[in-house]
């Protein structure tokens, strides 16, 4: 490869070789441009999360531990919410599965507000009692205890 400033004072080359030349220099600096632009993006970036300071591990926090961002996007939505939940098979979810009950619920056929309402205490509006079976497919794939211990609402067992 020639180097800058050769190409002019170099005698023997035509002018379309002079052109072949300016080109594939001309490609080489875009090519160096874009990169640079992207470097230079990317300091930015990790300049402006250096500037909102430590991230937390609080256990309640909405900042995902451990989880790289580029594949963040097939978490589902809304589950740093789902994190403080305390009933055994939303945590079991989304520490198992990293899925919210409503994709849980769509995964299976079921309507989200119907799986959501087994989580509810008992006394409080929407409660309603797991079917046996759902109780029993849940404990298999995630090692929630089909129990009234779990399931405060009440099991419906099949007749």
């Amino acid at each position: 490869m020639r180097r800058y400033g050769e190409a002019v004072n170099e005698p023997n080359l035509t002018p379309a070789q002079m052109r072949d030349l300016a080109d594939r220099l001309e490609r080489q600096a875009h090519a160096q441009l874009a990169r640079a632009k992207q470097l230079r993006g990317a300091a930015d970036t990790i300049e402006a999360i250096r500037a909102m300071g430590p991230l937390t591990t609080d256990t309640d926090s909405t900042t995902l531990q451990g989880v790289n961002a580029n594949t963040s996007s097939k978490l589902a939505r809304g589950m740093s919410r789902s994190r403080t939940k305390r009933h055994p098979f939303v945590k079991a979810l989304y520490e198992k599965k990293r899925i919210t009950v409503t994709e849980w619920a769509k995964r299976h056929g079921l309507k989200p507000g119907t799986v959501a309402s087994w989580t509810v205490k008992p006394g409080e509006g929407g409660a309603r009692r797991i079917p046996r079976e759902y109780a029993d497919k849940i404990q298999a794939e995630l090692g929630v205890p089909a129990t009234l211990e779990t399931w405060k609402s009440g099991i419906i067992e099949p007749e």
